[in-house]
């Protein structure tokens, strides 16, 4: 399923997607694939009546192909989004992928949270180089993996201001989907694929040690979009 599975996480203030006012655009939105938001369930969605991005920040993108085409992107809760994340990688090292950057995904979730965001493994640059980890650069932003950087630095320029010009909220992607589809006249719903099950909430999977540690890392998410910590 697409719905958070945390609902208390979206319950004590409104989360609302941000869509801009200015008129139609005839290009296709460009889609910012941030990791573990939904993007798979999106691309396929969408089909060619968008352009996808893939996992590269707004920035990026707008560097090399400027701002014209307008740009939208899908925010989550940061506890949950970890969670997908390891739920992910470990689903693919339980499937016998061979895949160096899943080793220690034998660890349960705590600890992998843990290792990896207070001991960097298989996160940053200075861990792949020092285990002899091999690493492609172009996935590194400020020398940590992509796939754990922030969501805000994720679609935002240096000075941290927001590049896109739609933000859906995974919460409610169903919703925040139909109102995006009818802006760009891209008719059609939206299909559920690529999801990552889970036994338990969130609240039930994270130590408070763990949280704690997600929030400090994760600090400009919980501001910047009104996650409850």
């Amino acid at each position: 399923m697409l719905a958070l599975s945390l609902a208390r996480f979206s319950e004590r203030r409104p989360l609302q997607a941000t869509f801009t006012a200015r008129g139609r655009n005839p290009m296709r939105p460009v889609f910012i694939h941030v990791s573990k938001n939904a993007g798979t369930s999106i691309v396929s969605s969408a089909g060619g009546r968008i352009i996808n991005a893939g996992h590269r920040t707004a920035a990026s993108w707008v560097a090399e192909h400027g701002s014209e085409a307008p740009l939208f992107s899908v925010v989550r809760h940061p506890y949950d989004r970890v969670l997908s994340e390891y739920h992910y990688r470990r689903r693919r090292w339980e499937g016998g992928e061979h895949n160096p950057h899943l080793t220690n995904l034998s660890l349960p979730f705590n600890e992998w949270a843990i290792a990896t965001y207070e001991g960097n493994e298989y996160r940053t640059r200075s861990f792949f180089e020092l285990n002899g980890v091999a690493y492609n650069a172009h996935n590194l932003i400020n020398d940590v993996a992509i796939w754990f950087i922030s969501q805000v630095d994720w679609l935002s320029d240096s000075r941290q201001q927001l590049l896109v010009d739609d933000l859906l909220r995974f919460e409610h992607l169903a919703d925040d989907w139909s109102t995006l589809s009818a802006k760009y006249e891209l008719n059609n719903d939206l299909m559920h694929v690529n999801s990552s099950p889970r036994q338990l909430a969130a609240e039930q999977q994270l130590t408070p040690r763990v949280r704690e540690l997600i929030y400090e890392y994760y600090r400009s998410d919980f501001d910047r979009f009104g996650y409850d910590h």
